[in-house]
């Protein structure tokens, strides 16, 4: 099956961890990746062409889909699904690597974006029609993505939204758009987070704050200002920890976490941002 181009792919997230863990053992896209590499992806939008590709320039995985990256980390962090006319098969092949990467001794993280919660909430008006007619149509997408019930609504909803990996200077924070400094007090870990944000989308309900369209955190791009905004000191505060009781699941209000000022932004192939 081919896909349509759409989107794209890669965000300005990789150059930024470039930038900021310059020091530490971050794979340059080009290169082969060593065993601590991390690598960080971004939108994917039913593309699997592109999603290979992004895949290939982190020295992650072969055109075929056979992972190549040993013992490295990517970091993938949502919107696998939408606009593009393959997103089931982006997911397939998405969760196929990181089943490849587990055996490895690897691993591929892949977190939930605003595009996968819509689908959990049943809106889709974003799915592309023709790949909504093969899959039988709308009622048939909306039973399959339901969390509860639906196969892809389950394997989405064990997907995490925020995840930490890396150490010393690349110990990063990795979130599909941000988290303010409000949800991280009251959260308090990534842990606490993330079983809040899968709490609320079992529940069933659209009105939970970590899933509001404007201010939760798989759709608030107050990282993403334009040039010359920058953070006030409580939000940078709130969003640097250290390790504390789990490496994994630190608290979001100690010092020591670098997190990204934009966390992330699609674009099109012209390098224009969109949504």
């Amino acid at each position: 099956m081919t896909s349509r181009a759409s989107g794209w792919l890669l965000t300005p997230m990789l150059a930024l961890l470039l930038a900021c863990c310059a020091s530490a053992k971050l794979h340059v896209p080009g290169t082969q990746a060593g065993p601590d590499s991390i690598c960080g992806i971004g939108d994917l939008h039913g593309d699997v062409q592109h999603a290979l590709a992004a895949f290939a320039l982190c020295g992650a995985a072969d055109a075929s889909g056979r992972w190549t990256g040993g013992t490295m980390t990517v970091v993938q962090v949502g919107d696998v699904v939408d606009r593009g006319n393959s997103s089931l098969l982006v997911l397939r092949t998405l969760w196929d690597l990181r089943g490849q990467a587990a055996a490895a001794g690897g691993e591929l993280v892949l977190l939930l974006g605003n595009h996968e919660l819509m689908n959990l909430q049943g809106r889709i008006h974003y799915v592309e029609r023709s790949e909504l007619a093969r899959e039988g149509g709308s009622t048939a997408w909306k039973r399959r993505m339901n969390p509860i019930h639906g196969d892809l609504g389950a394997a989405l909803l064990a997907q995490d939204t925020a995840a930490v990996r890396g150490g010393g200077a690349c110990r990063t924070l990795f979130v599909h758009a941000g988290i303010r400094a409000s949800i991280a007090r009251e959260y308090q870990s990534v842990g606490g987070l993330n079983e809040g944000v899968r709490a609320q989308i079992a529940s069933g309900s659209d009105r939970g704050e970590l899933l509001d369209p404007t201010d939760g955190p798989l759709w608030w791009r107050g990282y993403a200002r334009p040039a010359g905004a920058s953070l006030t000191e409580e939000e940078v505060r709130s969003y640097r920890h250290s390790h504390s009781d789990a490496d994994r699941n630190p608290r979001l209000d100690h010092p020591g976490l670098a997190v990204p000022r934009s966390q992330r932004r699609s674009y099109r192939s012209t390098g224009h941002p969109t949504c």
